[in-house]
């Protein structure tokens, strides 16, 4: 019975790994983001780690290298964080998250 709850214990664990996503991010993707409103938001939020045109800032971090992710997963990382970026879940409504994935996808990505 113990080896069970480990084996599944430790499938749930890879969950995030394999591409899932959480339920909210799900849904803030369905949002229509504006990426015109989402600019200054990036450019106040984002551009010191990722840098004007998403290819590292600071930290070095290629955003535009990361496009092939879904937007969920995009999303995720915005809610959650994710090593040294913190968390904006309680800084940025769902809708402005929208609008930075699609300043993301629309201005850097050129999409």
């Amino acid at each position: 019975m113990k080896r069970m709850i480990l084996i599944a214990s430790a499938a749930l664990l890879t969950l995030p790994s394999l591409g899932c996503t959480s339920e909210e991010a799900q849904n803030i993707a369905t949002l229509e983001g504006d990426a015109t409103a989402g600019k200054p938001l990036y450019d106040s939020m984002c551009a010191g780690c990722h840098g004007a045109d998403g290819k590292g800032g600071s930290y070095d971090v290629d955003l535009v290298a990361e496009l092939h992710h879904s937007d969920e997963e995009i999303i995720d990382v915005i809610l959650s964080g994710d090593g040294d970026m913190p968390a904006y879940s309680d800084q940025l409504s769902d809708q402005e998250i929208a609008d930075v994935v699609a300043h993301v996808r629309v201005t850097l990505g050129g999409q």
